[in-house]
């Protein structure tokens, strides 16, 4: 953004992030790996910056989305498409129909659509950045290796089955397994000295630079 606009545009926040920071993530991950005996071999990132995992499919790094809200709030981000085939909502995220209610499956409670977060900002022309902002993001949950949600089964079934791919990935042991060595590289790569600390002094010396 330019010196002296106010950050708290969202929209103008959003389309700055994302013309400004996958060149400089891309830059950074080449650098590292180029120059660096710890190589970047895999993108841990929230869903909410799914350019971060673009970044790392266009550099052939194994992806891993992070959704930290319920399994079922992610499903009616999924469910874009079919809200707009429905007649719900344009192709820009503004209500066509704005008495009628929205449901993902007929197990799941009823939406009222005015709440469909991108909806909830006053301004017209946020609600329709923040709008694409997530559909792209929607498009990373398809090129990523895997999705690492905060939920589970047994919280929230209806969710569950509408992604049979997940579904499959938890009564899978072998992925249990692997999710576990997972965490535990995570959790020595954050600790003072692993490669992720070392990687973030890296980073931060690079910005300042």
């Amino acid at each position: 953004m330019e010196e002296g606009e106010d950050r708290n545009q969202l929209g103008k926040l959003i389309e700055a992030f994302c013309q400004v920071m996958p060149k400089e993530l891309k830059d950074f991950i080449v650098k590292v790996n180029t120059s660096e005996e710890d190589k970047i071999t895999c993108v841990v990132a929230d869903l909410n910056m799914g350019w971060a995992l673009d970044v790392a499919a266009e550099l052939g790094i194994s992806r891993v989305a992070v959704w930290p809200a319920s399994m079922f709030q992610l499903v009616v981000c999924l469910c874009i498409p079919k809200m707009i085939d429905d007649g719900l909502i344009d192709e820009n995220g503004f209500l066509v129909d704005k008495d009628k209610m929205f449901q993902v499956s007929p197990t799941t409670p009823a939406i009222d659509p005015k709440q469909f977060v991108w909806l909830t900002f006053a301004d017209s022309s946020d609600q329709k950045t923040l709008f694409n902002f997530i559909k792209a993001n929607n498009k990373a949950v398809d090129t990523a290796d895997w999705v690492l949600c905060n939920s589970s089964l047994e919280l929230e079934p209806q969710a569950f089955t509408l992604v049979p791919k997940v579904e499959e990935l938890l009564g899978n042991d072998d992925f249990k397994r692997r999710s576990f060595q997972v965490k535990e590289m995570l959790a020595t790569s954050v600790s003072e000295g692993g490669s992720s600390t070392k990687t973030l002094k890296n980073f931060t010396e690079w910005l300042k630079s």
